[in-house]
């Protein structure tokens, strides 16, 4: 593995390169504001999309609730964003020479390369799904042989549809992006904890010193990025959980393929999105195996001393994001909650049966 070289010139590979990261970051106005506008009229155009037909009253008003507090956290989500447009900009500039420097190693950039063709793959995946969709739903449109003026106009919003509710994989592109800027952070340190082991001779504290100090960086920029998503982390989840409620009560009521292939997306884009923010903390972790490999180096009691400390350090288990500040997203706390939600799931047909 490479060490970091200051004077290797660096470039801008390594930063957020999603579209709502480089409109924050370069102050791109007008891409911000149609961004912010793509939520509003996906906000609408849901409205006419998951109109449940019940006869229960009660059961519109709780639907319309749902789909209005949905909108908001949607659209605010993306105004909060641009608000913060500073502290992201400062997060991402945070030890940025160093992480550029790093960068240019091939196994980084590959890294890099794999998660952002990864992301950028669900924008043509969900816009041909929503395509075929459209061109179904404008098939049987045409088998009722309407006028061809509303069958164009029938294309041309399909398609706009098909367009317009991307604007979710915008959001879950930056958030990747943002914490795929953090684990390159820990790569480092685990990259420079598998030079040491892999050395020959003594372990020297001038070595072990510099990547504690780089672990703390690396929690540090971790913090950062916690500072700027802990709201909107649960809003998203919120949102998730909101997005599964009125898409199941729709396919129950009237089952249809746009509420499946939403649910569809919704899955994807969680697990995506859960994974990158959970990373972080199995990343942060997995230095201590490392760490205590190499401590049987040590034959003085500073470099004793100073993998004590780091130890310490890393077995804290408080590097990652949270939810609201209150709970730290772990591999473990991921487990647990989908094993609850599989659990509540399996149990509801019972429920059902019973009643």
């Amino acid at each position: 593995m490479s060490q970091i070289h200051p004077e290797t010139q660096s470039d801008d590979y390594h930063r957020p390169s999603g579209l709502l990261s480089r409109s924050l970051q370069t102050l791109n106005k007008t891409k911000l504001f149609l961004i912010q506008l793509s939520f509003i009229v996906s906000y609408i155009d849901k409205v006419q999309i998951y109109t449940v037909k019940t006869t229960s009253h009660s059961a519109i008003k709780l639907l319309s609730s749902w789909l209005n507090f949905n909108g908001i956290i949607n659209c605010s989500i993306c105004l909060y964003f641009i608000l913060k447009r500073k502290s992201f900009s400062k997060f991402v500039d945070y030890f940025d020479k160093e992480i550029a420097n790093y960068s240019k190693n091939d196994h980084i950039r590959k890294f890099i390369a794999k998660n952002r063709i990864i992301t950028n793959m669900y924008f043509p995946f969900f816009f041909i799904l929503y395509f075929t969709y459209a061109i179904y739903d404008v098939y049987i449109f045409y088998r009722e042989s309407e006028p061809y003026d509303k069958l164009a106009f029938r294309v041309f919003r399909n398609l706009f549809r098909s367009t317009i509710h991307l604007n979710h994989l915008v959001l879950m592109q930056f958030i990747v992006e943002s914490c795929l800027h953090v684990q390159i952070c820990f790569k480092m340190v685990l990259d420079q904890l598998e030079c040491l082991k892999r050395a020959d001779g003594l372990l020297k504290i001038e070595k072990l010193q510099p990547i504690r100090q780089l672990y703390d960086i690396a929690a540090e920029k971790t913090r950062k990025l916690d500072s700027l998503l802990f709201m909107i982390l649960c809003a998203y989840y919120c949102g998730c959980l909101q997005v599964y409620e009125i898409n199941f009560a729709g396919l129950i009521n009237n089952y249809s393929y746009i509420r499946l292939l939403v649910i569809v997306r919704e899955t994807l884009i969680l697990i995506y999105i859960t994974f990158h923010v959970a990373n972080i903390n199995r990343l942060a972790n997995g230095a201590f195996n490392k760490v205590y490999s190499i401590s049987y180096k040590a034959h003085s009691l500073a470099i004793i001393t100073e993998i004590r400390y780091f130890l310490i350090r890393i077995g804290r288990n408080d590097v990652g994001l949270t939810l609201l500040k209150i709970v730290l997203i772990t591999p473990s706390f991921v487990t647990s909650i989908l094993t609850l939600s599989l659990t509540i799931a399996l149990s509801i047909p019972s429920i059902f049966t019973k009643t």
